[in-house]
């Protein structure tokens, strides 16, 4: 079994286990969900620690300020986003390109700390 040591690794991991928005659910939805998952080694023997689970749970609890999810965080502080939806597909689907763009600039972020 071989363990994910650094950050950005571990939200790279996340983000081929996230759904991405299209089509038939085939994914994970949420990223802290999709962390745990992780715990658990997957076909090639990759997974991460409970210390490390914790510590990416942690960071993101932190970024949204202790809300339960990033849909939650962004109708707090965007709430005009939210006004006239024209469907919940197209709401899933955009909060998925979401998450996975927030995904990408945690990669990005971590990267460039050498983590």
């Amino acid at each position: 079994m071989e363990y994910i040591t650094k950050t950005s690794e571990v939200f790279k991991a996340t983000k081929a286990k996230v759904w991405r928005g299209s089509g038939k659910l085939t994914g994970i939805r949420f990223i802290c969900l999709a962390v745990d998952d992780l715990q658990y080694a997957n076909s090639n023997g990759i997974c991460i620690t409970k210390a490390m689970r914790d510590k990416i749970c942690r960071l993101i609890d932190k970024r949204l300020e202790g809300r339960p999810s990033l849909s939650t965080w962004l109708h707090h502080y965007y709430p005009e986003l939210f006004n006239g939806r024209k469907s919940i597909e197209a709401y899933e689907r955009k909060m998925q390109q979401t998450r996975h763009a927030w995904l990408d600039s945690l990669i990005a972020e971590f990267q460039s700390k050498g983590d």
